[in-house]
């Protein structure tokens, strides 16, 4: 089972999103736990996990959960 979107039901479509994301400069960190998301004096964040400390971001996003959220509100248009 791959740890990139373990629960994707295409393995060619999962395999291909995770390298796209790595290949455009995302960073997975996976089978860590955030701990906490700090802010520096120069605005930039950190992120501490159960296994390392990493800083320097503009931006930080951790995903959780095993079921997407699917409903669409109806003044959405798809």
């Amino acid at each position: 089972m791959s740890l990139f979107f373990p629960f994707f039901p295409d393995a060619q479509v999962r395999d291909f999103i995770a390298e796209q994301m790595s290949l455009r400069g995302i960073t997975f960190h996976t089978e860590q736990t955030p701990l906490a998301v700090t802010k520096s004096n120069d605005d930039l964040l950190s992120l501490k996990t159960n296994k390392e400390t990493i800083g320097g971001f503009s931006h930080v996003m951790f995903a959780t959960g095993r079921r997407p959220n699917t409903k669409v509100k109806s003044t959405c248009r798809l």
